[in-house]
């Protein structure tokens, strides 16, 4: 059993109703940073053990536990540790509840795939001290500028990623494999307000539909930037460097390594001549796919119907768990993916909670997987 207890960074303090770190329980709701992404699903899975050792007394088959708590950042250090203690990890299966219900209404979901995961730096270097725009603009390079050129080199206006060679490697689904999908993703409408945005606010690569696009197509966003100062107390000076992360997501069968340097050749290519600039690879992790008749799926399939009163929804979920495809890729070792996290917990926001309903409900899924599993 896996999950990770590390968070995102609060973020502004005017998104929270309360100090984003201190728990509040109200509402049918624990309220409080991490909650749903991922320590209210952890504890469930906690309580799920706690259960079966106090009414049986013991486990139906054999656990290992691993929390994590670098899994915001990519798991930087997971192959290390990995090679050292891969061999405490290895099981027959790998269950993990760190994923959002995707389907419509209070239906249980079951994943049967992640994208992968690029995590990038680019630092362009610009004069070794700030200098006053009115005296010495146009005169040096701006880093600024030349950044927000390299990036939007990037993305094209039909919502695709402009590096040459990068789709070669993507594959694609057959028109019945679309259609199944389909029958179980949200609506654009409900995809939408999960978005906190107008349904035809929903933009993305041309010829494919909203929800396809986040889930079984490529991706790439620019989650941060930076450069000088901005807002009140701004300088008029030209910044000695600038600086974005790009978090780039991959599909079958798509590999990270080929993806950066990729990237890596186009940047090459745009760069405005005698201009320093470094691009860092920060993280990584392999798309993954889970056979839909793997046992372990469908003992966790039969536990999510018991629980809810309601067959789970199989779906691709755009998100990354970079433990799921390193276990695989070392050992084999199929996953169980389910969601617990509803779309109205805010994930990675402001005033982020997790239902009490979904907590116990989240239990009792660890129990019976247990005894499904075992039987």
């Amino acid at each position: 059993m896996y999950g990770h207890f590390d968070v995102q960074p609060p973020g502004q303090a005017t998104g929270w109703s309360r100090p984003p770190f201190s728990a509040a329980i109200g509402g049918g709701r624990i309220h409080g940073r991490g909650a749903s992404d991922n320590k209210g699903p952890l504890v469930a899975q906690l309580a799920g053990l706690e259960t079966c050792l106090a009414t049986a007394g013991r486990l139906p088959v054999n656990v290992r536990v691993w929390l994590e708590a670098e899994e915001e950042a990519g798991s930087p250090h997971l192959r290390r540790v990995l090679d050292r203690h891969g061999h405490l990890l290895r099981a027959d299966g790998l269950a993990v509840s760190d994923s959002t219900r995707l389907a419509e209404g209070d239906r249980p979901t079951l994943v049967t795939g992640l994208r992968g995961l690029v995590d990038l730096r680019l630092r362009v270097a610009g004069p070794g001290r700030a200098l006053h725009s009115g005296q010495l603009g146009g005169e040096v390079t701006d880093p600024a500028l030349v950044l927000c050129r390299m990036v939007c080199s990037l993305w094209d206006a039909n919502g695709r990623i402009a590096v040459p060679g990068f789709y070669r490697q993507v594959r694609l689904l057959s028109p019945g494999e679309r259609a199944r999908l389909a029958d179980d993703r949200p609506g654009p409408a409900a995809l939408a307000r999960t978005a906190a945005v107008q349904a035809a606010e929903l933009l993305g690569e041309c010829g494919w539909e909203p929800g396809e696009r986040s889930t079984v197509r490529p991706s790439l966003t620019v989650t941060g930037i930076a450069a000088g100062r901005t807002g009140a107390g701004a300088t008029n000076a030209i910044t000695t460097s600038a600086t974005a992360r790009i978090n780039i997501r991959l599909v079958p069968d798509q590999r990270p390594a080929e993806v950066v340097a990729l990237v890596a050749r186009h940047l090459r290519a745009v760069v405005p001549p005698r201009t320093r600039y470094r691009l860092d690879a920060l993280s990584s992790a392999d798309p993954i796919l889970v056979p839909r008749d793997d046992r372990l799926l469908a003992a966790a399939g039969r536990a999510l119907h018991a629980t809810w009163r309601n067959p789970p929804a199989y779906v691709r979920s755009g998100g990354t768990i970079p433990v799921v495809a390193e276990l695989d890729r070392r050992f084999g070792m199929p996953a169980a993916i389910w969601g617990l996290s509803g779309p109205a917990d805010h994930i990675h926001s402001g005033d982020e909670s997790f239902a009490l309903r979904d907590l116990h409900r989240g239990s009792e899924v660890i129990t019976r997987l247990l005894h499904e599993y075992a039987s």
